[in-house]
């Protein structure tokens, strides 16, 4: 290192180069740091979601099995009461797809369980992300083990989880399905 004019420092080519190596590599350092701690952040959302459906569902599922349990006398007089006292779980065009099978004459199964029978018990046992769109996977319990998984698709909208499809209910795929995702 020399002097040069007023005080001022002057770094030799080789100071110079050393400096700035060393600047880039602090550079790529932070730069490797900050894009590991997004990647963490992103996955911590991911797995705050994958909770926070799962909570959903359980208790949804809890509350509607319970509500249909009940004996004939203290169960709602509307069979869509279960599911539209929790009207905001649910897309509006689920909603809409759900009060409209309601209304029909000829319904051979329940669409939120995809049964004639209303199990014991749901546990989630998947949930995948794929954008804003989800999809769980519930073990029906107090069925037989093999019985497939009933399949739930949501929505992300506005930051809330809600549910678009259950089964073949409000979308064109099929009613249970046994792939493993």
């Amino acid at each position: 290192m020399s002097y040069g004019l007023n005080g001022m420092t002057v770094l030799s080519g080789e100071t110079f180069m050393f400096n700035l190596k060393t600047k880039i590599l602090i550079i790529v350092a932070l730069s490797t740091q900050l894009h590991l701690s997004i990647a963490a952040a992103q996955q911590d959302r991911v797995e705050a979601d994958k909770m926070r459906i799962k909570q959903m569902l359980e208790g949804f599922y809890k509350s509607y099995i319970s509500d249909n349990n009940l004996p004939e006398s203290k169960r709602p007089k509307d069979p869509k009461a279960p599911v539209l006292k929790h009207s905001q779980l649910f897309t509006k065009e689920f909603l809409l797809a759900y009060r409209k099978f309601m209304s029909r004459s000829d319904i051979d199964h329940d669409p939120i369980v995809q049964s004639n029978d209303v199990p014991e018990k749901f546990i989630v046992k998947e949930v995948r992300l794929d954008g804003s769109t989800a999809y769980a996977r519930l073990e029906y319990v107090g069925y037989p083990a093999d019985t497939p998984l009933l399949e739930v698709r949501l929505k992300e909208q506005n930051g809330t989880w809600l549910i678009d499809a259950i089964g073949d209910f409000n979308k064109a795929q099929p009613r249970r399905s046994s792939r493993k995702y």
